[in-house]
Formats: structure tokens, sequence, C-alpha cells
């Protein structure tokens, strides 16, 4: 089933569901969707050529997977806390919040981030080649 929330995200509630511990109840699926849809969109605005990427005949066969699973990464620490909750005390109810989480900010993993840069040209079409990824110049002619 394709994510309700954006068509265009990376992952659906099913591949969450399929990591996760517990069935996701059917009312939470749009949430789930939800938090998908903007991790994706995050991912996106912090990767502008991701999809150029993705659609390279160049790229490796798992890169469209990784994507994937950082988006399904996100969204389940999103889903795990959505509240951004660093801890709770049932006593006083003191409840304090992660500053980014409190944001409602979905977050992905640095060296993940790292790793997907190696797959992204985010030069002014230069273009990588060859198993040591070097770089040739675009060469304008006047």
């Amino acid at each position: 089933m394709a994510n309700t929330a954006d068509p265009t995200a990376y992952a659906e509630a099913s591949d969450v569901q399929a990591g996760f511990e517990k069935p996701i109840p059917i009312a939470l699926q749009p949430k789930v969707d939800e938090f998908l849809a903007r991790a994706s969109r995050r991912l996106r605005m912090m990767k502008p050529k991701l999809q150029a990427a993705l659609d390279s005949p160049e790229a490796p066969e798992d890169l469209a997977g990784f994507v994937k699973d950082m988006v399904v990464d996100a969204g389940e620490r999103k889903m795990r806390n959505p509240g951004g909750f660093s801890h709770e005390n049932a006593g006083v109810f003191s409840v304090s919040r992660y500053d980014d989480f409190a944001k409602g900010r979905i977050t992905f993993d640095p060296e993940d981030l790292l790793l997907l840069d190696t797959y992204i040209d985010e030069t002014f079409e230069e273009v990588v080649r060859g198993p040591v990824r070097i770089r040739v110049p675009a060469w304008r002619r006047p």
C-alpha cells in the first residue's frame, strides 16, 4: 500500500511494521505515513540531488534500499517517542524533552548522511567516475 500522506515518500507504514516489535494499529498508520512523508521531505531538502542519484544508471543497487532504511529509521524513532521525552517521572508528573524533538524534528544518523554523500554528486556538473570516485570537472565551451 502506498504512503497515504505523500506518494513520493521513500517508505510506507508497512516498512516500519516489518521491523517493529508489535503490530501498529490501523488507526496509527496515517500518523506513521505522515512521519515517513516528513522524513522523506526533510531528506530531499537536505540532499537536493538525491533523486538524481537514485535515478542514475550508475547508482548502486542498494542505494534506494539504504535511503528507505534511513527514512524508516527516522520514522521509527519518531514513532517510539513522538513527544520527544528525554525522561519522565510519575510522582510529580515531571517531563523533560529533547530540544530537537520538542520542535517535532525528524533526524537522521550523521554517519548515514556521510555515507549517502559518497553517492550524491553535490558539485556543479562535475562527473564522478570509477571505483575511486574521481571527479572530472565539466568543461564549458565559450
